[in-house]
């Protein structure tokens, strides 16, 4: 219950946030081409952080070197989505609770509700031996919050105007985005299960292959989540294979 109540805050803290941001930026002669700027660089920071949540840390899909999990680590921490942890336990009992009350977000509770993070409370303990093992993502998780502030106060070295527009280019955005993709991917408001989505969405919200939610539930232990036409391809695989170790599959 804690979890949750500090979701909620975090939400309204990072609504309030975004509009001063904006304003201090536009009040301190922030430009268009900066925002520009900063809005792409956060969408590489957004993107890297859901393949460190989910492909990484909830499903071991790909194994980083040394360098890859610093960078993975450090998107995580600016986005400020969830802590590292929490996540896992959620994604997990997601899949193995789809749609049910032990899911922590079914789209029965509604888009609001999973917004603001007022999911259904854990009542299931769940394997994270893997976890407990990588001793880098326990010191993320356990110092999670204390990494966002020194983080946005070495943005706030480099330029303000990064601490302005990151609230709600990053942290908003991201909330959005993974809230859109885990109420749309099984169904919405109709509900009926996961379902793999357009791949416009796949380009509007930077999914690049997550879109393909019922082949990822439908083959979990696969991390290729695409099959053998177009617009049913995991774009996001074949880029990780080309840079990381990817898990095998058959």
């Amino acid at each position: 219950m804690k979890h949750k109540y500090q979701q909620i805050l975090k939400f309204i803290l990072l609504c309030i946030f975004s509009v001063t941001g904006v304003w201090l930026f536009v009040q301190t002669d922030g430009t268009w081409t900066k925002a520009l700027f900063i809005y792409l660089m956060f969408t590489l920071v957004k993107m890297t952080a859901n393949v460190a949540y989910h492909r990484w840390l909830a499903h071991n899909y790909i194994e980083p070197g040394r360098l890859g999990k610093f960078i993975l680590l450090y998107c995580i921490v600016a986005g400020a989505l969830v802590r590292p942890v929490h996540y896992i336990i959620g994604h997990r009992l997601h899949h193995r609770y789809s749609d049910t009350d032990r899911d922590p977000h079914p789209p029965s509770l509604g888009f609001w509700n999973l917004l603001i993070g007022n999911f259904n409370e854990v009542k299931t303990n769940i394997s994270l031996k893997d976890v407990y093992s990588k001793k880098e993502i326990i010191f993320v998780n356990n110092h999670f919050y204390k990494l966002y502030i020194i983080n946005l106060i070495l943005w706030a070295l480099i330029d303000i105007h990064i601490v302005f527009l990151s609230f709600l280019f990053l942290n908003i955005r991201q909330l959005v985005s993974v809230t859109l993709f885990n109420y749309l991917g099984h169904g919405g408001h109709s509900q009926g299960g996961p379902k793999n989505l357009s791949v416009i969405y796949s380009f509007l919200l930077e999914w690049l292959g997550e879109q393909l939610h019922k082949n990822h539930h439908d083959d979990p232990s696969n991390p290729n989540f695409g099959r053998t036409s177009l617009f049913n391809f995991d774009i996001m695989y074949h880029i990780l294979k080309l840079i990381v170790k990817t898990k095998s599959f058959t």
